[in-house]
């Protein structure tokens, strides 16, 4: 079970839920929401841990996701045809792009 813990602030008592996941001792997932009332709470975290029971479901969540790179690349060769070229204004952008996804080459979730 997910421990709950009140946290005090200027609007009253918020309770947050922690869900972890552990394999081989080690944590594999961590997850938190804050509720206003701690039976959300313990409904969710209980819910939340039901569905992380699922075969798969941890390897679905820590997957990286596509980068944005990535995703420019796939556009220019499906798009920048022989038969229909990109023309100066539609290559600048995406070469712009592509010259800052290599500097910072930060991961993007999927949708």
């Amino acid at each position: 079970m997910a421990p709950i813990v009140p946290r005090k602030g200027k609007s009253g008592v918020r309770y947050r839920a922690q869900v972890r996941i552990q394999r081989d001792g080690l944590n594999v997932y961590r997850e938190s929401k804050t509720f206003g009332k701690k039976m959300q709470a313990e409904l969710w975290a209980a819910r939340r841990e039901m569905e992380l029971e699922e075969p798969g479901a941890i390897d679905r969540l820590s997957h990286g996701g596509v980068t944005v790179g990535r995703v420019l690349e796939i556009y220019e060769s499906e798009f920048n045809t022989e038969r229909n070229p990109f023309g100066a204004q539609s290559s600048m952008p995406l070469k712009r792009c592509k010259k800052w996804t290599r500097q910072i080459s930060m991961p993007v979730d999927e949708a």
